[in-house]
């Protein structure tokens, strides 16, 4: 029958499991000395038969292996073997589990821990695993879509079967010591991800190294606002998702729209005065209209630019246009310059053509400078509106003085004699009816 008292004995030298399998009688009364000889052995095998060997020598053990499910609360299972074996045994876990049991697992040995992590968030498992180094063999698939760049960079340093599939966005605090190599390295892990950069502005330079380095659309804010820093910014693959503001007063309107259509949040800071060749002004009124300024800016056009063109540019603008208008007779400039005020400065010349005095009376209140009339030769109109040229606003206009005018109105003698007086061209008009002597004298 079954021995009741004290059996004690020494176990010939072999492996753990067949040993504890065969002493299912074997109490913890029993006195048992045992020695194995197993290179690796079962966490629970190692702590039961523990339980029932007295002296247990176990310095042939190297490898702790253990099944997940079977770990014990906190691991418990696989550090009380640990304690048993001396803690310097790798560690290989079959199955998935948490990152905080792999820390668990890692802070009781010296050895190589092996194990897969549950999925989950790369920020929250990098934070669990301190005890994890470079020399354990960890599996680990994050189930984030959008991740920060050192948290990814760090925990890849720790993982070496690191699926990341799920990542689409790669994120970065904008003061972020060496940020532009901490999204390299990102983006070597997960390539062509979108990348934000958050919590505030960063430097042209550093927009452009991380727009080179992917695909994905960059979201950032740029720290420069003057024109020919924020003209260099790139977007490679035209999506990037940039905010800006733009203060440098005076702005070429290509340069403008240049900027405007690489970065898609921009804001006016200050612009005041777009310039352009006449040959581009299309760019002013793309400028004007874009949304981003506010519709009064001063515009400025080099070279000689026609009235219909200039005239589409003061429609998009109340601020004072500068341009030089492509000569023209007056008719032909009257007709075709619209949206104008006084205060603009339209540098106009008129060609040699029969010229109606309304018209040239109308062009002067389109114009602060003054009108250039050298090439007429030919003046008509009411006697009012020749008096208001020749007369009264004598200095808006140049080149005056030497040409035929008719008078198209009956007038009075003296209204003709005012005119005749400022040109020596010769004056054709009908007096009104009345006494010799006082029109003779009207008349000088």
């Amino acid at each position: 029958g079954k021995i009741s008292g004290v059996v004690t004995a020494t176990i010939t030298a072999g492996a753990v499991k067949a040993t504890l399998d065969a002493i299912t009688n074997v109490n913890t009364a029993d006195v048992i000395t045992f020695t194995t000889t197993d290179t690796s052995a079962d966490a629970s095998d190692i702590v039961d038969l523990k339980v029932k060997v007295d002296n247990f020598t176990v310095t042939s053990i190297n490898t702790i292996t253990e099944n997940a499910a079977t770990i014990g609360t906190s691991a418990s299972t696989v550090t009380q073997a640990l304690t048993i074996t001396g803690g310097t045994e790798a560690v290989v876990i079959t199955g998935a589990i948490s990152a905080a049991n792999t820390n668990t697992i890692a802070t009781a040995t010296n050895g190589v821990v092996t194990a897969t992590i549950t999925n989950g968030a790369v920020s929250s498992t990098l934070a669990a695993i301190t005890a994890v180094d470079v020399n354990d063999v960890i599996t680990f698939t994050t189930t984030d879509s959008s991740v920060d760049a050192s948290d990814l960079v760090d925990l890849a340093a720790k993982v070496d079967t690191f699926t990341t599939t799920s990542v689409n966005t790669i994120t970065e605090a904008y003061n972020t010591v060496a940020l532009t190599t901490e999204i390299t390295d990102a983006l070597e892990i997960v390539p062509n991800a979108a990348v934000t950069v958050t919590g505030g502005s960063i430097t042209t330079t550093n927009a452009n190294t991380i727009d080179g380095l992917t695909t994905g659309v960059v979201t950032a804010s740029i720290s420069e606002t003057d024109a020919s820093t924020l003209a260099t910014v790139t977007d490679a693959n035209g999506n990037n998702d940039y905010t800006a503001t733009i203060t440098t007063a005076s702005v070429d309107a290509s340069v403008f729209n240049g900027i405007s259509n690489v970065i898609a949040n921009l804001t006016d800071g200050g612009v005041t005065t777009l310039t352009e060749t006449a040959a581009d002004f299309a760019e002013v009124n793309t400028a004007l209209t874009g949304g981003v300024l506010n519709g009064n800016e001063a515009v400025t056009i080099t070279g000689d630019i026609t009235a219909v063109n200039v005239s589409t540019i003061l429609n998009n603008t109340s601020g004072v246009v500068t341009a030089t208008i492509s000569s023209d007779t007056a008719a032909n400039l009257n007709s075709n310059l619209t949206n104008t005020s006084g205060n603009d400065a339209l540098t106009l010349t008129v060609t040699n053509t029969p010229t109606d005095a309304a018209d040239l009376v109308a062009l002067n209140g389109k114009t602060n400078q003054q009108i250039n009339l050298s090439a007429v030769t030919v003046i008509s109109g009411d006697a009012s509106e020749l008096i208001d040229v020749y007369v009264t606003n004598i200095a808006d206009y140049s080149g005056l003085g030497n040409e035929a005018v008719s008078v198209d109105n009956t007038s009075s003698a003296a209204d003709v004699n005012t005119i005749a007086t400022a040109t020596s061209g010769v004056v054709t008009a009908t007096i009104t009816n009345g006494a010799v002597s006082s029109t003779l004298a009207a008349i000088t």
